[in-house]
């Protein structure tokens, strides 16, 4: 099933965020690349990882026929949020928890936030989202 190879996914990149950066890392980028903010620890090693686990979960996206990511943050305290948009719905976003224990919490399409402390984030996100939004599929 393509939704469960998806969280497969998810929690393998949790988890080596978790074991290889240790706590308070994150970041935030968008679909070309760019480094919109980093938290602690910002240093070269961290943004070479980082930058593996979001190509990581991009390919997860797109290889189980989800959309692609614009904006991502990946958070191993809290929690982390990956924020898409499916093409064949260009006003839909797709909003992934990834609390930091072995549960992930897969929110439904569309802005709904499980926690709190994530939901202004989400609006800001949304807010900076790039006219560009998704490439067209080759």
């Amino acid at each position: 099933m393509k939704q469960q190879a998806l969280i497969d996914g998810l929690k393998s990149i949790l988890t080596t965020l978790k074991t290889e950066l240790g706590a308070d890392a994150c970041a935030l980028y968008d679909k070309k690349g760019l480094l919109f903010g980093i938290g602690h620890r910002s240093n070269a090693a961290l943004l070479s990882k980082v930058t593996q686990l979001i190509i990581s979960i991009d390919n997860l996206f797109e290889n189980n026929g989800v959309g692609c990511l614009d904006y991502v943050l990946i958070a191993s305290q809290r929690a982390g949020i990956a924020v898409g948009r499916v093409p064949s719905t260009p006003t839909t976003y797709l909003c992934l928890i990834l609390p930091n224990s072995d549960a992930l919490g897969l929110a439904s399409l569309g802005l709904n936030a499980a926690r709190s402390e994530v939901t202004s984030l989400l609006s800001k996100l949304v807010e900076k989202r790039s006219e560009g939004g998704c490439a067209a599929p080759q």
